[in-house]
């Protein structure tokens, strides 16, 4: 047996990675039998290294070898060639590769750094990456400059970091100055990912994205939708706005999405990144609105309701709140919105949670919409969190005062029951926020007190006979402000001290929300109210 046999695996793996850089690529059947011993040596097998040792040492004599680095590389390569998938493979070879080029570093050359990411690029292709290596690679490429590195490995760099989905901040800014020198020669593709990585890191850099806007300009006609969208949520999320680039991205939104296989995430992606950035623009808002009538509407099939899940509930959503904050009104879409909505409700028992029962509720009641379904499962969704208080410890002011949407989605056609049961709740997130304030010794913002006052007069009737008596606990004082007008403050006042009169009054009070709380209850008071 050949010393080597016996040697360190990565003695073994640089002798087989040297061999392997000599070896013809028309010998088919060679390179499958050096793949099998690089499997087998990587799995810990014995493995016969004569013949590979003999051309080692002969290629010794021949002139300067090559370079650990730069044998493993040669390996990974092969690997990916023979189609190798397995992790008892690629593990190792990763952890091998990420040694060489971390513990005896050889110096950092721009053709080392070109087969590192090579590398690395083939393991990622087969599932595999090492976290260890990449931010090795990272590090090594920081050190470089932008005359010495190839716009090549720029890309594969690229296609790295985004298929891994590297977003800390000090990752990103090492390799800045490569992108930023070369962003002239990147492709297309490559821009809009290094955009993306910043945009998931939220990581404003307003020297980059005008630079990256400027080149984009350019290759505009060449966008694709996929690549609109990414450009509008990438900027959305960094606050950045570039006005020249987003009439670039509009036009070719309003050119490829009528004809384009989209989904309503992706139409409610465009409409949520315009709302972000304040950069309305009734062409694309039509085009998304229109497709979103083709997506929506159920043809075809003899039971669309069996389609709708949460997930279509949640991009419903999305798409609602983003044309509350436009205010764009395209009454078929609403329509269609709305009718999903009540679809998901009606063939699925979803439990959503109070973040997306808020959403959409806040969102319905911006845009003037109401279906008595949707309302009472919404009211169904909220009243069932706020009987489980611990979950809503993490749960904001702001998200607590949205949820109360869901308590005036109730109308006056409704019987008096249903009416009870959204005041209950909305009086018990009242209180939730008034407790918690009072127990941490905080104050509460203006703008909550006054989103309070504003939503409780929208729940809580004039009359007191047709209040709730909890609403009688609360204090005028805590939930009333002058941010709201005068009037409805004095309104408001007085309706709770009548209601304060009325249950010191009453020794014995019957319940006034008897009837169990039920779907039925809505659905008749909906069938009554549009019978007369």
């Amino acid at each position: 047996m050949s010393a080597l046999t016996t040697s360190p695996v990565p003695q073994q793996l640089s002798v087989l990675g040297r061999y392997l850089s000599r070896l013809g690529a028309a010998d088919v059947e060679r390179l499958q039998e050096v793949t099998r011993k690089i499997c087998g040596v990587l799995r810990g097998e014995e493995v016969d290294l004569r013949e590979e040792e003999e051309t080692a040492a002969a290629a010794a004599h021949e002139g300067p070898t090559i370079g650990t680095g730069k044998a493993l590389s040669t390996i990974t390569a092969a690997l990916y060639t023979a189609d190798v998938t397995e992790a008892d493979v690629w593990a190792p070879m990763l952890n091998h590769l990420a040694a060489a080029s971390t513990i005896v570093p050889e110096p950092q050359t721009a053709e080392g750094l070109s087969d590192v990411l090579q590398a690395q690029k083939n393991g990622l292709q087969r599932g595999f990456v090492n976290t260890e290596l990449l931010a090795a690679t990272v590090d090594a490429a920081s050190t470089l400059s932008p005359e010495d590195v190839a716009v090549q490995d720029l890309h594969t760099m690229v296609f790295v970091l985004s298929r891994v989905g590297v977003v800390e901040v000090e990752t990103l800014y090492k390799l800045r100055h490569l992108w930023l020198s070369k962003m002239a020669e990147l492709d297309l593709g490559a821009i809009v990912a290094i955009l993306d990585l910043f945009g998931h890191a939220k990581v404003p850099d307003h020297e980059l994205f005008l630079t990256a806007s400027e080149v984009l300009q350019l290759s505009a006609d060449n966008f694709t939708l996929p690549q609109c969208i990414s450009l509008l949520r990438s900027c959305a999320r960094c606050g950045e706005f570039h006005v020249r680039l987003f009439h670039c991205i509009f036009a070719r939104i309003v050119t490829l999405l009528p004809t384009a296989d989209v989904t309503v995430q992706a139409c409610g992606a465009i409409m949520d990144s315009m709302a972000a950035l304040r950069a309305r623009d009734d062409r694309v808002l039509l085009a998304a609105a229109m497709k979103l009538n083709q997506l929506l509407e159920p043809e075809g099939t003899d039971d669309p309701d069996a389609t709708r899940t949460l997930l279509d509930l949640q991009h419903v959503s999305f798409c609602l709140r983003a044309l509350s904050k436009l205010g764009f009104v395209q009454p078929s879409t609403l329509h269609n919105l709305m009718a999903t909505c009540r679809r998901c409700f009606s063939s699925n028992m979803l439990e959503i949670n109070l973040d997306l029962a808020s959403l959409l509720s806040h969102s319905l009641n911006r845009l003037g919409l109401y279906d008595p379904v949707v309302a009472w499962h919404l009211h169904s969704a909220v009243r069932r969190c706020m009987d489980h208080l611990d979950t809503l410890q993490d749960q904001t002011d702001a998200r607590l005062v949205a949820a109360l949407s869901a308590c005036y989605n109730c109308t006056s056609a409704f019987p008096e029951e249903v009416e009870h049961h959204f005041q209950s709740t909305a009086v018990k997130i009242v209180k939730l926020i008034l407790q918690r304030h009072r127990e941490n010794g905080t104050e509460m913002k203006s703008r909550t007190k006054a989103s309070l006052h504003t939503a409780l007069l929208a729940i809580i009737p004039t009359d007191p006979s047709r209040v709730v008596l909890e609403a009688a606990e609360l204090d005028p004082q805590a939930v009333v402000t002058s941010a709201v007008e005068e009037s409805s403050s004095g309104l408001m006042k007085e309706v709770l001290q009548a209601l304060k009169g009325l249950q010191d009054e009453l020794a014995v009070q019957e319940e006034v929300h008897a009837a169990p709380f039920s779907i039925d209850l809505v659905l008749q008071g909906s069938v009554t109210a549009i019978s007369s």
